[in-house]
């Protein structure tokens, strides 16, 4: 559960919310499809070296559509105030249309960042997925409500 260069460390959430007794879902890159399956992560020994070295779950695919109300929490190596990311194409976690389209529209997708990392503008394509939120050491930013209804959220106040 550690980071890859630049990105936040959350081992920590994931201990404090199996504590509290969420439930925690990592992604797996289905290398065939060139898509994102979503797994319950119970323990660190749920988790094994996967595509390009990153930890994958070695757990079951669920259903992305049946998610409850959840956060889903997103690496990158840059991000917007507006909740525009880039990532690690190729290599870890892309939050696009394709892979995560199929969120529950009650989800809300949170970047997590230091404040070095969030610039003015980035670079998006018609398949990039605004977050709603984007959290650094110092603020919170959140999206505009017309992004929100772009990105198919629907989650409010």
């Amino acid at each position: 559960m550690r980071p890859l260069a630049g990105e936040v460390a959350t081992g920590n959430i994931f201990s404090d919310a199996t504590a509290a007794g969420r439930a925690v879902f990592y992604p797996r890159l289905d290398r065939t499809r060139n898509s994102l399956a979503l797994c319950k992560v119970e323990s660190a020994a749920d988790l094994a070296p996967g595509a390009y070295g990153i930890l994958e779950p070695e757990t079951p695919a669920i259903d992305i559509a049946s998610l409850p109300p959840c956060v889903v929490v997103v690496p990158g190596l840059a991000f917007t105030r507006q909740g525009e990311r880039i990532g690690r194409a190729g290599v870890i976690m892309i939050v696009s249309r394709r892979n995560f389209g199929e969120l529950a529209p009650h989800a809300i997708t949170v970047g997590l960042a230091y404040s070095f990392q969030l610039l003015d503008h980035l670079p998006q394509t018609g398949l990039d997925l605004r977050l709603n939120f984007v959290v650094t050491e110092s603020a919170i930013y959140r999206a505009p409500d017309p992004i929100w209804r772009e990105s198919g959220a629907r989650a409010r106040r």
